[in-house]
């Protein structure tokens, strides 16, 4: 049995054909032969069929092909009356679909079996349809076509026959009668059976002839091939062409039983027996395929120049972006901690390590040379020899190490460095991206040296300092505080702000933080008491701010307090001397006063102009220590809480009015104008109090005010704070410009007032005092503007016992503006 190691791909499905001929068993000879004959009146087939499947219900029972019909027809049996099942070849021989392996298989059934018709059965033999030499011929390409069809199919059983002992001139003469182009030599036994023994074909006569030789002389013996070659009948037609294309022959005899001379196909003989069609179909299929395939080809070369231009695109995009990166970006391959390869540095090296990419490939040891040698043995080369000592398929290192630049100084570069492990090259391919952080890490420096100074200055300093949260927990407390409030640092920290100041002052100071927090304040100081740790109370003044950690970023409050216990005490008691002085004076200066007044008015006597004028100037320094010695008795009263406020709702424009009748003389006398910008709202205060500070502001006003210039009034009503950082851009409010943002501390909406003028200003220096007791912009005003110096000090006790806020904003030679500020809420003192 021949085998066929040719590689044949078709699937079972590209060679069953699924509409066989099926008849059951009982069915007619004559029916069936009418069938497999396309002339059944019942049934039209696409063409006529060489064989007839026999089932019943899909179960394959046997097979009947034309063979079979040409047998049956040599017994000379009748046809009529005999059914399908008498006659059939049963049990067929079939292929089970799961033992299809390829075209091999079945051609080897084929060749076994020596069948043409294989039928096809699943499992459970079910009848799935039939495989025929027909299908495989159409499915096949020509050389498995001239694989399929045998040599009988071609041979021709015309065979010219010549004992060896023939002369040469004997058999051309036998080719020139019988128009053959070959002569069989064979040799006949006794029982006339012939036995071929070689071929004399007219090649072998035209080279005889070639050579002088006598045609007479020579006989067939001479010339035939020894050993001679031969064909079986049952081999494929690719069998002879390779036979005669190897041996350079164009005929080869066939024997069959190894005696028996069946005919000699020459390779002329062989392709005419080839179907014209199938040639004619498979050249077309070829071709389609070609052009398919051409057209594939031309589209997969299209796509690959368009894959190779976007591919190029994205290289040079890439190389754009590395060209741009300020980092320096090397493509390493890693042998062993102390050998290794870069591939690639990209630009970025210039800015990173200030040597170019190529002078790094020009010398690879520029880059581990120039490392600092500490950090290269306790930083780069463990972190190697770490990676090759313990490996794994990829991972990320982290590498900060000092380098030695072009100019001699060192730079710190920070390293990303990706690796992974190339089983190929059998080394690791390491990816790494290195920054300059020589600024950053001076900045760390600088951060923390500044850091040093902070907690030396903290611990050191000689106020209390304080660093708790935004919410009021105590992280640090220095030695000054624990001092103050006599216990240890331990036993502060974690504890609560509120744990150490009093009750009645902890609400202000929350509502101080808030603004803080708000970024309505910058920082803000208050006095405020503090609890020892014996219970005892001391009074401090308190500074405090927002400090955010630069590096974490964590916010705190910084608080510096200082001891002002001893000041109050000596405040109160001056304060106190004051008032008893004042109360003391009061009953002589009345009597004084009404005794100089007796004398102006001329009733005991007339005086000398002399005598007059000096009586004249004592009134009037009475008038002025009377009005002095008032003012402290109202000062005092105001700070002591002595004076209730009676709050009721007044319109700002009728309190200004009132306070502008008060000194309107004034204003007369010295030609100074008035002008008023005021809402119609109403607020809720002491109105004769209010009308105190507008009357004192105004006097003041007046008297610094050059003639012939305008007193300016302005009150606005404000919904939002002003932050520090907005000074230049807060149109909400025209008054703005001139706010000092660190005092606008009272509760929202509220009545912001302003009086301008334009007299002399008041210096910086003065600003921050203006408003204590005594205090002046020149002691000599004293006396020549008739003042006491306790005008603003009572202004700013009036506006904070109504919860307000008073400043200045001035500037030398061009003007002071006076601002306070009324909640518009109805609160209690």
């Amino acid at each position: 049995m021949s085998q066929h190691p040719f590689p044949l791909n078709l699937t079972l499905n590209q060679t069953i054909g699924r509409d066989p001929l099926e008849v059951s068993p009982e069915t007619p000879v004559i029916q069936v032969l009418q069938l497999m004959s396309q002339i059944h009146p019942d049934r039209k087939i696409a063409s006529p069929s060489s064989y007839a499947l026999v089932s019943q219900e899909r179960q394959l029972l046997g097979i009947v092909t034309e063979r079979d019909f040409v047998c049956l027809a040599a017994t000379g049996k009748p046809l009529a009356g005999m059914t399908v099942a008498e006659m059939m070849s049963s049990p067929a021989i079939a292929l089970k679909e799961t033992d299809y392996q390829d075209v091999s298989s079945i051609l080897n059934l084929f060749e076994q079996h020596q069948i043409s018709h294989l039928p096809v059965v699943d499992e459970n033999n079910q009848l799935l349809g039939a495989i025929t030499l027909e299908t495989l011929r159409r499915k096949l390409p020509i050389v498995h076509l001239l694989k399929l069809r045998r040599v009988r199919d071609a041979m021709s059983d015309r065979v010219i026959y010549a004992p060896p002992t023939a002369s040469i001139l004997q058999l051309a003469q036998l080719m020139a009668h019988h128009q053959t182009s070959y002569i069989a030599i064979a040799q006949t036994a006794t029982d006339g059976t012939v036995y071929p023994i070689g071929m004399i074909a007219e090649r072998d006569i035209v080279q005889t002839q070639a050579l002088n030789w006598d045609l007479t002389q020579i006989t067939a013996q001479t010339l035939i091939d020894h050993p001679p070659r031969f064909l079986h009948p049952e081999e494929s037609l690719w069998a002879a062409c390779n036979l005669m294309q190897q041996h350079q022959i164009r005929r080869c005899p066939i024997l069959e039983n190894r005696q028996e001379l069946r005919g000699i196909p020459t390779q002329h003989e062989l392709f005419p027996h080839l179907n014209p069609a199938e040639l004619n179909q498979t050249v077309t299929a070829l071709q389609q395929r070609l052009e398919e395939k051409t057209a594939q080809c031309d589209r997969l070369q299209q796509a690959l120049e368009a894959s190779k231009r976007r591919y190029q695109n994205s290289e040079l995009r890439l190389q754009e972006v590395l060209n741009s990166v300020q980092a320096a970006i090397i493509r390493i391959r890693l042998l062993n901690p102390q050998s290794w390869q870069a591939e690639y540095y990209s630009v970025g090296c210039e800015q990173v390590y200030s040597y170019t990419a190529e002078e790094f490939t020009t010398d690879p040891t520029l880059w581990s040379s120039h490392i600092h040698p500490e950090d290269l043995q306790t930083v780069v080369l463990p972190a190697l020899e770490g990676l090759c000592e313990h490996p794994s398929n990829s991972g990320t290192l982290q590498l900060e190490y000092r380098f030695l630049h072009r100019d001699q100084t060192w730079h710190w570069i920070s390293e990303t460095v990706t690796f992974n492990w190339d089983a190929t090259a059998h080394c690791w391919m390491l990816t790494s991206v290195g920054l300059d952080v020589t600024d950053r890490k001076q900045v760390e420096t600088a951060l923390r040296h500044s850091e040093t100074r902070f907690r030396t200055i903290f611990a050191d300093a000689p106020t209390g300092m304080v660093l708790s949260t935004p919410q009021g927990q105590i992280v640090q407390a220095n030695q000054s505080l624990c001092q103050m409030l006599e216990c240890r640092e331990s036993d502060l920290q974690g504890r609560s702000l509120q744990d150490i100041v009093a009750p009645e002052d902890w609400l202000q100071d929350c509502h101080r933080t808030e603004q803080l927090l708000a970024q309505e304040l910058s920082s803000y100081r208050l006095e405020k008491r503090l609890i020892k740790q014996n219970g005892e109370t001391i009074w401090v003044s308190l500074t405090a701010g927002l400090l955010q950690d630069p590096i974490q970023g964590t916010l705190y409050k910084l608080g510096m307090y200082e001891n002002i216990t001893e000041r109050r005490t000596v405040e109160r008691i001056k304060d106190q001397m004051i008032s008893v002085v004042s109360h003391e004076l009061r009953t002589p200066l009345s009597s004084i006063r009404g005794s100089l007044g007796l004398l102006a008015t001329g009733q005991l006597g007339t005086l000398n102009p002399d005598g007059q004028e000096l009586l004249n100037i004592a009134v009037a320094e009475a008038q002025r220590l009377t009005r002095l010695v008032n003012d402290i008795l109202d000062l005092e009263r105001l700070k002591s809480g002595q004076i209730h406020l009676v709050k009721n709702p007044h319109r700002v424009t009728q309190l200004i009015a009132r306070a502008v009748e008060s000194v309107r003389s004034l204003f007369s006398k010295t030609q100074v104008g008035i002008e008023v910008s005021a809402v119609p709202e109403e607020i809720w205060v002491d109105g004769d109090r209010i009308i105190q500070a507008l009357t004192n502001l105004l006097g003041n006003a007046i008297k610094f005010s050059p003639p012939q210039t305008t007193i300016t009034i302005r009150v606005q009503r404000v919904e939002s704070h002003f932050a520090q950082r907005e000074r230049d851009d807060r149109a909400a409010c025209d008054l703005a410009p001139f706010c000092s943002c660190s005092l606008l501390s009272a509760s929202l909406p509220f009545m912001l007032f302003c009086i301008s003028d334009r007299g002399r200003g008041i210096p910086v220096e003065k600003l921050s005092t203006i408003f204590e007791p005594f205090e002046q912009v020149d002691l000599a005003d004293s006396h020549q503007k008739d003042g006491s110096g306790l005008g603003l000090a009572i202004c700013k006790s009036i506006i904070h016992r109504h919860g307000g806020e008073i400043w200045v904003a001035s500037t030398v030679g061009r003007g002071s503006h006076f601002f306070f500020t009324l909640p518009l809420a109805q609160t209690d003192e």
